[in-house]
């Protein structure tokens, strides 16, 4: 029982994560290393959070102060990581452009040179000598952007690794003491093991990870400020739903009202237009 609970509340904790990870990032170098640089953000936010919570007392005693502090810095750690993206975007990309014509007029004079060659030859050599255009391929014209990155994308590979070590934090020790025979429980929860809980509501913030690093990266490439706010408010509220969980039989109304915010997030980055043109903007 141990073990069938441990690998199906792993499946819902990490499922989406492992499955974007090998579907989109593990295919691409450059996404992998962007997948865990976002693992590294998020690490440091959580850090940061930690050595304010242990210097200041206040923040010991109030769960409110130091979810606010949890969210403002987590929240500032997806900005400096997509400023960080767009800066690092623009350097790959201005390298790229400056590659190109060097390339293009060493292949052009390759080409040439063999052509005017071929002509000095004749005579009996002409027949060999001769080469049409077509016959040498040309090299293709986006070689000058195989360095470069895609928006969406790369704050897909970000909000994976932020989100799958956020998971790994959230659920881990909670697997590792389910895996003898039994279960716990808790008093928030206590005809559901806790475990279960716990995947349930990794899996959302895993999803919520991935919205809100979409909305980091559109408001930095942007420079929107209502939508970073709005990414603050969402993760905010997100947090907020987990406040139920410290009463009795409180998880029947923070798993609800969790995925209700995990819910509007989707609908709002997709449906609302300022928010869909900012994410349409991160294509280009």
């Amino acid at each position: 029982m141990g073990l069938v609970l441990v690998a199906g509340c792993s499946l819902i904790a990490f499922g989406p994560s492992i499955m974007l990870w090998v579907v989109v990032v593990g295919k691409r170098p450059a996404l992998v290393i962007i997948g865990l640089v976002g693992a590294f953000f998020w690490l440091a936010s959580m850090a940061a959070a930690s050595v304010l919570w242990t210097i200041v007392p206040a923040a010991q005693d109030a769960w409110l102060l130091s979810m606010i502090t949890g969210v403002v810095l987590h929240g500032f750690g997806r900005l400096a990581l997509a400023k960080v993206y767009v800066k690092t975007e623009a350097v790959i990309n201005e390298a790229a452009a400056h590659a190109a014509p060097a390339s293009n007029a060493h292949g052009s004079s390759g080409r040439y040179g063999g052509a005017l060659g071929a002509e000095g030859s004749g005579g009996v050599g002409e027949g060999r000598g001769e080469r049409k255009t077509g016959d040498v391929p040309d090299q293709p014209e986006e070689s000058s952007g195989l360095l470069r990155l895609n928006g969406v994308s790369s704050s897909i590979a970000a909000g994976v690794g932020w989100g799958l070590i956020h998971a790994v934090i959230m659920v881990g020790t909670a697997l590792s003491k389910h895996m003898g025979p039994g279960a716990a429980f808790s008093p928030s929860c206590p005809h559901v093991p806790s475990v279960i809980v716990s995947a349930l509501s990794a899996q959302a913030f895993v999803v919520l990870d991935l919205l809100l690093m979409a909305a980091a990266f559109a408001a930095a490439r942007s420079g929107d400020a209502g939508l970073m706010s709005f990414s603050f408010g969402l993760h905010f509220a997100a947090a907020l739903t987990t406040g139920f969980n410290f009463i009795e039989g409180g998880c029947t109304a923070s798993l609800p009202l969790l995925y209700g915010v995990v819910a509007l997030a989707a609908i709002a980055l997709t449906r609302y237009r300022p928010l869909k043109s900012a994410m349409i903007r991160l294509r280009r």
